[in-house]
């Protein structure tokens, strides 16, 4: 928790938001040229990211830096009782753990329920 209040150092954060400005700008670049097929708009591309680092190698940090310069929606996933910082967002993790535990499909389409709701 400490290092959370110290000055964020590092390149990772201004060449994520390098890739976000370009993602961006190939979004836009898209959606100039898309015409309706049949009066139906093609799939918009998604604004979404992944971020994929091992432990403890400052991803929520990153987030959270990022969050003070982008508009954006970030949850912490944990497993009930688990105990790390940040903290994780249990409303989310239960949304998404409720329901049939052995069905994929059932996983699947929270999470997707999720996303759709928050975009």
């Amino acid at each position: 928790m400490e290092a959370w209040k110290r000055d964020y150092w590092g390149g990772a954060l201004s060449r994520l938001l390098a890739r976000l400005t370009s993602q961006q700008d190939e979004i836009n670049s898209i959606q100039m040229f898309v015409m309706p097929i049949d009066g139906v708009a093609p799939a918009q591309p998604e604004k979404i990211v992944n971020i994929v680092r091992s432990h403890g190698m400052g991803k929520s940090r990153l987030v959270s830096e990022l969050a003070k310069r982008r508009m954006m929606v970030s949850f912490v996933l944990r497993k009930p009782g688990e105990t790390a910082f940040p903290p994780g967002d249990a409303e989310v993790s239960e949304f998404l753990l409720a329901g049939n535990a052995y069905c994929m499909q059932d996983s699947h389409t929270r999470a997707i329920c999720l996303l759709v709701r928050l975009s």
